[in-house]
């Protein structure tokens, strides 16, 4: 018989905190997050890895 196949398995995405500059009062907020960065980060790192035209309701 051949070799068996073993699947790739992904680590399950780590919670971790995204901060997010308020507007208005320019405090930051913090929000839980599951992305694949996997770290705590700023959501202007997320966008820089992902885009944000997906997200974007306007």
């Amino acid at each position: 018989m051949g070799a068996a196949i073993t699947p790739i398995r992904r680590p399950a995405p780590v919670a971790h905190v995204e901060t997010i500059q308020g507007s208005g009062d320019s405090r930051a907020i913090s929000v839980r997050c599951w992305c694949p960065i996997g770290h705590d980060h700023t959501y202007a790192e997320w966008v820089e890895l992902f885009g944000r035209a997906q997200y974007d309701v306007r």
